[in-house]
């Protein structure tokens, strides 16, 4: 329940700046993660970020996280676009991703165990399966850094 109040308040924040017309039936999502202190053995002492933007760059999340990783900072945005689409009961989407370790992730039905953080990741990833099971169409592309919209922000904003 913790993470519908979440995303209740940010979406308020999100259509305050964009307005509130409906989403249209197919939206696109940029996607991005990045991690400071990810070269730490300790993963306690690792901050994560994952943001979601919309077409016009408009940033729908930024959520900050402790611990984790990169690819896992990538995994959650994806999770968030995911949940976005469902509780705005969205069809069709477009997710682009400069990660083709999140692509991976996605199409694959279970997380290598060789990871630094197996149980989060795995949790992550059945929550989006979960969430992909209300979504009818969800089409995941690759992008360089250079054209990926979340990529930019976070360079901008976290210098990640």
């Amino acid at each position: 329940m913790e993470i519908l109040q979440e995303v209740k308040q940010l979406d308020d924040e999100y259509f305050a700046i964009v307005g509130k017309n409906k989403p249209v039936a197919k939206k696109t999502f940029y996607i991005d993660g990045g991690c400071s202190n990810n070269s730490q053995k300790d993963i306690s002492r690792r901050k994560m970020v994952s943001v979601v933007c919309d077409e016009a760059g408009n940033v729908i999340y930024d959520i900050s996280n402790e611990g984790g990783s990169n690819n896992i900072a990538e995994l959650i945005a994806l999770q968030y676009a995911l949940l976005w689409a469902t509780t705005h009961k969205l069809d069709d989407i477009k997710i682009i991703t400069d990660s083709k370790n999140t692509i991976a992730w996605y199409n694959s039905t279970k997380i290598n165990r060789k990871i630094n953080d197996y149980a989060r990741t795995s949790q992550i990833k059945k929550e989006i399966d979960l969430l992909e099971a209300n979504i009818g169409k969800i089409e995941i592309e690759w992008r360089g850094r250079e054209d990926n919209k979340a990529g930019h922000y976070i360079k901008n904003k976290y210098n990640l």
